[in-house]
This record gives C-alpha cells, structure tokens and sequence, in this order.
C-alpha cells in the first residue's frame, strides 16, 4: 500500500513514523489555522496538538516521538514537545510530497482506521480541529500496540 507524506520523509525505514507522518500530514492539509511560517528562516511548517497517548499508540513506543525522529534521521523536519501537560505539539516542515510503500498489515489497519477518524472529522465539523483526538477507539482496537500501563481507558473524550 502507498501513502504520501513529505519528501524529506520518504527515506525513512520505521512504518510507524511514516503513519504518523503521513496523518499529521492529512490533518494539517485540511487545517488552514495549523500552518505557520517561521520569521527568522522562512520555513514553512505545522503546528499540531494530539494526546501523548494517541502519539505513542501510533508509534507503538513509549517515547513522545523525538527520539524516533532522532533515529530515523528526521528531527530537523519534526519536533515533539508539550504544551500544558496534557498535549504534545508537533512541528512538521513542509515540503514536495513523495509515495512510500507500507507494508506491514498492522500499519495498513492504522492507516485505514485513522483514515476513517479523518473522514469522520471532516464530516461532522467541515475540517479538523488544531488539536486532534483519536480517542478510545484506537487505544482499544490498537491496544498491542504499546503497554498497558501506557494506553489507558479513562482519558476524557
């Protein structure tokens, strides 16, 4: 299965960054409000808010995602941080797009199931909110994906 994500990404052997890539992506292209323009270098990027939990459900890794970046060689296009507590923000460079191949069935049922969180978004509030939730249904469907201690079920919706 193909997906598109930035060019800058395209080199990337970790399937679980390139889904979430590939969806702060989608989110972001139907956000007007999630696109900044840095002053001082012109960089166009991203700014995205998403649970930690959510993140690390798609990483399938306890980490808030600099490290992953940092080892797939992407930490100058994407940034992990928080805000609140409670929020990761996410800063992802833009740039030309590229197709990579997928390949692994649990990342293709990621990708189908956030795909469908997307469409539902846009459907019930025309695009999607700056900070975005994938909830309880991930974690529930998804729950191999990290610990048990990590994921947990009584996030607020």
């Amino acid at each position: 299965m193909t997906i598109t994500v930035y060019d800058w990404a395209k080199d990337v052997e970790d399937q679980n960054l390139l889904i979430l890539l590939w969806f702060i992506r989608k989110v972001g292209l139907h956000n007007k409000d999630a696109r900044y323009i840095d002053k001082k270098t012109r960089k166009k990027f991203l700014r995205l808010g998403f649970y930690p939990d959510d993140i690390s459900t798609i990483l399938r890794s306890k980490s808030n995602g600099n490290d992953i970046a940092k080892k797939n060689r992407v930490e100058d296009h994407v940034r992990f941080g928080y805000y609140h507590g409670n929020e990761t923000v996410v800063e992802m460079d833009l740039g030309h797009t590229a197709d990579v191949e997928i390949t692994d069935q649990s990342n293709i049922e990621m990708f189908c199931y956030l795909s469908g969180c997307l469409n539902n978004n846009l459907i019930e509030h025309q695009r999607p909110p700056k900070f975005f939730h994938i909830g309880k249904a991930v974690r529930s469907r998804f729950r191999w994906a990290t610990s048990s201690k990590y994921v947990t079920d009584g996030d607020e919706e």
